[in-house]
């Protein structure tokens, strides 16, 4: 119950939010609730909002990663300290290669659009 609190919470200020920048540029598109708002939404902003917002991503990234490379040490040492078990090592591994390969992959796409130009 208090995850589907939380959602309601977040989706209900997240809705707010893009209302009021919305009010306070016409020029923005798309709806919280529309399946496609991130793309919509990005596709209306201009080369600055869009720089920041790629800054942003890639700076996300490296915080993941590192994230992921200590969350590893640590499941490692408590693995062979504590005998925690291989579980909580292939899920950290999990989630740094899914953020790893998703980046490279998005990289690759972008630099073949970039080619073809």
């Amino acid at each position: 119950a208090g995850l589907v609190l939380c959602a309601i919470v977040v989706m209900t200020v997240q809705h707010k939010v893009v209302n009021f920048t919305k009010e306070l540029n016409p020029e923005k598109q798309g709806s919280v609730f529309d399946k496609n708002f991130q793309k919509i939404w990005l596709e209306s902003c201009d080369e600055a909002e869009k720089k920041a917002v790629y800054e942003s991503a890639f700076a996300s990234y490296k915080a993941t990663t590192i994230a992921c490379i200590a969350l590893w040490l640590i499941c490692i040492c408590g693995n062979l300290t504590f005998d925690w078990g291989i579980p909580p090592v292939i899920m950290v591994t999990i989630i740094w290669l899914t953020s790893s390969v998703s980046y490279c992959i998005k990289a690759m796409q972008i630099e073949k659009t970039i080619i073809r130009k």
